[in-house]
């Protein structure tokens, strides 16, 4: 997602909201580099990944994830403080910075994350910038460009139902309004499964870090959102997105109000929590 400078000399309009965001994230680790390998892990059939390449900036023509309206609601200074400007992504030129994330669309090139390097870079007048390129099937870049984020959003959708078995419509429907947000949150699930994996030394399950994950990061995160309303000034945006948002701005977020990141591995549930967990479920039936 981009990194925009955060608005300046605006309190919280929501502080206990940010606040309880940070308490059911306490264990998570900030956003990180994307995955460099992700189509390996997990089905990715409406995309082929590219890898990273130099990208003329003249070829990117648009974006497909703005998270601005977020931004403007939430992303703002502590109770009595002012919102510092989010920095550069790195010391150095553009080339030395991570790599931003696009989407191959038919020859063009949709940006999902990594706005503000891009618009660095087009400040310095450099010609091209460093990417890691995911190219969508032919089928799809035939498109016109006018129901391209439609057609975009619903090959990601169906590929996102058909990986996890979560529902992608419905009542309780895990559905970001963003393309590129079923595959976000698909990359979001492999690195907690990643986690699992690493903490018990063990192959773990897919479908298992799939449950793992939506009852330890996502279904927490929603609550908070719905205890807050946070979607009532937000329209046409859903529970999802503000959980991509929430997981993205995570950085920003503890170091406004001063929160640690916590240790590798914090945020995977232990046998405890597991056999805890299955008891209250036993209890209920």
């Amino acid at each position: 997602m981009n990194q925009q400078d955060v608005p300046r000399g605006r309190l919280d309009p929501q502080p206990s909201l940010i606040k309880d965001l940070l308490a059911v994230l306490r264990s998570h680790p900030s956003a990180r580099d994307p995955l460099p390998n992700l189509q390996s892990h997990v089905q990715l059939v409406h995309l082929n990944d590219r890898g990273r390449q130099s990208v003329p900036l003249a070829a990117i023509v648009g974006s497909l994830n703005d998270m601005k309206d977020f931004d403007r609601a939430f992303l703002t200074s502590a109770p009595g403080q002012t919102a510092p400007t989010v920095a550069a992504p790195s010391e150095g030129q553009p080339q030395d910075w991570p790599p931003v994330k696009l989407y191959l669309v038919g020859g063009a090139h949709f940006l999902i994350d990594g706005h503000r390097r891009v618009a660095i870079a087009r400040q310095a007048a450099t010609d091209s910038i460093e990417a890691h390129v995911w190219e969508f099937h032919a089928e799809v870049a035939a498109a016109p460009l006018s129901t391209l984020a439609g057609i975009l959003a619903g090959a990601a959708a169906a590929n996102f139902e058909q990986t996890t078995g979560l529902p992608v419509a419905g009542e309780d429907a895990i559905a970001p309004t963003s393309p590129a947000g079923h595959d976000s949150l698909l990359e979001s699930i492999v690195r907690h499964r990643l986690d699992l994996q690493s903490s018990y030394r063990r192959d773990y399950p897919w479908f298992d870090a799939v449950r793992s994950w939506q009852a330890t990061l996502y279904r927490p995160v929603v609550q908070v959102a719905r205890e807050h309303s946070v979607l009532a000034d937000l329209p046409g945006r859903t529970e999802a997105d503000f959980y991509l948002w929430a997981c993205d701005r995570l950085p920003q977020l503890r170091r406004i109000y001063g929160v640690a990141e916590p240790s590798p591995n914090a945020g995977v549930p232990s046998g405890r929590w597991w056999r805890r967990r299955r008891q209250r479920r036993t209890g209920r039936q």
